[in-house]
């Protein structure tokens, strides 16, 4: 990695290219043997996707992330437009 939170770019390897110089060549022969990514599956619950050298986020949003005010002004807004 080149710093926080940051993916490099995929290998030629993982695109079934061959490298494209000395430096790439000698990156290649530095990772571990990695498995191809499997892409979206379910292990029978919460679904994963692994997208090999993709960035992924998640967002989790906690019950009091918004103030109370803020919920009820939404609700009453959603009440009249309903």
């Amino acid at each position: 990695m080149t710093g926080a939170g940051l993916v490099p770019a995929p290998l030629p390897s993982e695109r079934g290219l061959p490298a494209r110089n000395e430096a790439e060549a000698a990156r290649m022969a530095a990772l571990p043997n990695m498995k191809p990514p499997t892409g979206w599956h379910s292990r029978g619950y919460l679904p994963h996707f692994d997208g090999g050298t993709i960035p992924q986020t998640v967002t989790f949003r906690l019950a009091d992330a918004l103030p109370k005010v803020v919920l009820d002004r939404w609700d009453n807004e959603l009440a009249t437009i309903a």
